[in-house]
C-alpha cells in the first residue's frame, strides 16, 4: 500500500506540474494574435495514451480516498481554528477583488473579460468596495450576497461559458455566504455540504478551463507559448512539442477537476496545487514581467481544501 501511495504521490507531482504553466492564458494572448492551427483528433495515440491516464488516476484516486484518513490532530486543529482560517481565505479573496479591479487591469471580476456598459464604472466601484469588505472581514454576508450578484450578472453579459470559467469565485463566494450565519439558521443539509459545493463548484471550473482553453480552444495557449517558451519538457524530450504540451495541460487539468468533483484526495491535490500555482506565479514574473492575480482566489480556496479537505473521516489512531 505504502508503495501505491508514494506512487501516486509521483505522479500527481509531475502532473501537476502541467497545470500552472498555462493557466489563464487569456490573460496575456490578445485576440489578434490567434490563428487557427492543425489539432489532435480523438483518435491520435497521444489523445488516447491520456485518456487512459485520466481514468486510471481518476480510479486509484478513488481506491486510495477510501483508504486514507483525516488524522485526529487536524481535525481537532479545524475545529480549534475554523475561525481564523476562514479569515485568511476571505483576506485573499479580498486581495484578488482589489488586484483584478478597473483601477489595476481595466477588467471586471475576470481579468481577462473586458464589459464595456454604461454601469461599468457603478460595477468597479462596487467590486472595489467588496475587496475591502472581505480584506477586512466587514459584513461578509453582504459582501458574498453582492459578490454572487456579480457573477450572475459576468454570466448575462458574457455567456454560460464564461461564468463556468469563474464558478470557483461563486461558488467560494456562496460558502462564505452560508457560513455568515450562526450554525441551526439555514438547513442542516445546506450547512453540512457548504465545503462539498465549493469543492464541486471548483472542479467544474477546472474541467470548463480544460476544455475551453486548451483541449478544445488550444489557439490561446498555443499563442502563449509562441511568445513565451515555457514548453519545459522540450529540453528533456525534443520531440514534446507545443502541441502535445497543450495538450498535457489540458488532460492534467481534467484530472484535477475530476478529483475535485468527486472528492477524491482533495488534500493532496491541493497540496501540489498550491504548490506548483506559487512556483509558477515567481517564474511568471521573473520571466514574463507580469504575474497572475487569478491565483489569488484559487489560494483562498487551497487553503480551505488544505484544512478542511472533503474526508472528515479521522484515523483509528492519532
Amino acid at each position: 500500500m505504502k508503495k501505491i501511495k508514494a506512487g501516486l504521490l509521483i505522479s500527481l507531482f509531475y502532473l501537476l506540474s502541467f497545470v500552472p504553466a498555462l493557466a489563464h492564458v487569456k490573460w496575456f494572448v490578445e485576440e489578434e494574435e490567434i490563428e487557427e492551427i492543425p489539432w489532435y483528433s480523438f483518435l491520435d495515440i497521444s489523445v488516447i495514451v491520456w485518456t487512459l491516464i485520466v481514468i486510471a488516476v481518476v480510479v486509484l484516486g478513488w481506491y486510495l480516498n477510501g483508504k486514507i484518513k483525516t488524522p485526529n490532530r487536524l481535525i481537532k486543529f479545524n475545529k480549534t481554528y475554523a475561525v481564523q482560517i476562514h479569515r485568511g481565505a476571505q483576506m485573499l479573496l479580498g486581495i484578488f477583488l482589489l488586484v483584478t479591479v478597473d483601477f489595476f487591469w481595466g477588467t471586471i471580476i475576470a481579468p481577462h473579460v473586458a464589459i464595456d456598459s454604461p454601469v461599468r464604472l457603478v460595477i468597479v466601484l462596487f467590486q472595489y468596495i467588496l475587496g475591502i469588505m472581505f480584506l477586512f472581514g466587514l459584513s461578509p454576508r453582504i459582501a458574498s450576497s453582492i459578490l454572487m450578484l456579480l457573477c450572475l450578472m459576468l454570466g448575462y453579459w458574457s455567456g454560460v461559458v464564461v461564468f463556468a470559467e469563474n464558478l470557483l469565485l461563486f461558488s467560494l463566494a456562496f460558502y462564505f455566504f452560508v457560513k455568515s450565519f450562526r450554525s441551526g439558521v439555514l438547513p442542516v443539509w445546506l450547512e453540512k455540504h457548504s465545503l462539498d459545493i465549493l469543492r464541486i463548484g471548483s472542479g467544474i471550473c477546472l474541467i470548463v478551463l480544460a476544455f475551453t482553453e486548451k483541449l478544445l480552444f488550444p489557439e490561446f495557449a498555443l499563442a502563449f507559448l509562441a511568445n513565451h517558451d515555457w514548453n519545459f519538457m522540450q529540453p528533456i524530450f525534443p520531440s514534446f512539442s507545443d502541441n502535445l504540451f497543450v495538450l498535457s495541460v489540458g488532460m492534467s487539468e481534467l484530472i484535477f477537476g475530476l478529483l475535485f468533483t468527486f472528492g477524491y484526495l482533495t488534500r493532496v491535490t491541493t497540496f501540489f496545487l498550491a504548490v506548483f500555482l506559487v512556483s509558477s506565479a515567481v517564474t511568471m514574473y521573473v520571466t514574463v514581467g507580469d504575474w497572475e492575480p487569478g491565483h489569488m482566489v484559487i489560494y483562498a480556496v487551497a487553503l480551505l481544501f488544505l484544512f478542511f479537505g472533503s474526508d472528515t473521516k479521522p484515523t483509528k489512531k492519532d
